[in-house]
């Protein structure tokens, strides 16, 4: 993919995320919306109607291209096998790590978690030795991973932590607002499995693309939110065996 088409294609998927239209575009640019659709489909872009689609967006041109950048790198982080290890064997640190990952800073860790500052300190020291962040004055930290790392599947987290982290997360009856929780087990066939599992596939891109467009911005409310894709093939669950 071109460095063009990458931003544009950066910018599509950011526009999506903020729920823009080509018609909230065409509003904004004074253009016609066929004449919007023209534009993106021929990456006809100057400089300066790219700054405006931008500002449509909530972003500027240097933000876009710092997000395009983040997309052109591999699409999955694994830590090593001796960064899994440490973290491992020792809760605190393993918990500090994922709480910067999803975006909380060390002031409000402090806060909300009860932690010292001296404790928080020696956590965020202990991290920057394993190279996974970069630690400043006044627990300041800049990340040097992903935000979205994917754990090891055989490896020492997944181990002593899936269990812990499956039964929470299915504890919810999925009856409150923002949860849903669907099962279906239809018979099909090996190229409609296929095709499911690629349409899957993309979900999880465009979940994972969401949430890294949103992790520089300033937005109010954040919250946590959880998602579990899981798929299969199985045998019947029921049986006619008296239990």
């Amino acid at each position: 993919m071109s460095n063009t088409s990458l931003l544009v294609s950066t910018l599509k998927k950011l526009l999506k995320a903020r729920s823009v239209t080509y018609r909230d575009l065409a509003a904004k640019l004074a253009l016609s919306e066929a004449s919007v659709k023209r534009i993106f489909a021929r990456e006809d872009f100057t400089v300066e109607r790219l700054e405006q689609v931008c500002a449509a967006a909530g972003t500027d041109l240097f933000g876009l291209m710092q997000l395009a950048g983040r997309r052109s790198e591999a699409p999955q982080y694994h830590l090593t096998d001796g960064q899994e290890e440490i973290l491992a064997g020792d809760h605190r640190l393993f918990t500090m790590l994922h709480l910067l990952l999803r975006g909380d800073q060390p002031a409000q860790i402090m806060r909300e978690h009860k932690i010292s500052k001296v404790e928080c300190t020696k956590l965020l020291m202990s991290l920057e030795r394993l190279k996974l962040i970069e630690a400043h004055p006044e627990n300041v930290v800049r990340l040097l991973v992903p935000r979205l790392i994917s754990w090891q599947p055989d490896g020492l987290l997944v181990a002593k932590y899936s269990e812990t982290l499956r039964q929470h997360f299915l504890s919810s009856a999925f009856a409150g607002p923002g949860e849903m929780l669907r099962y279906v087990a239809p018979r099909v066939s090996a190229r409609a499995r296929q095709y499911i599992g690629r349409k899957i596939q993309n979900l999880i891109r465009d979940i994972e693309e969401t949430v890294d467009l949103e992790f520089d911005d300033e937005l109010p409310a954040k919250e946590s939110f959880g998602v579990l894709i899981a798929y299969r093939p199985i045998t019947s669950m029921l049986s006619f065996e008296v239990l």
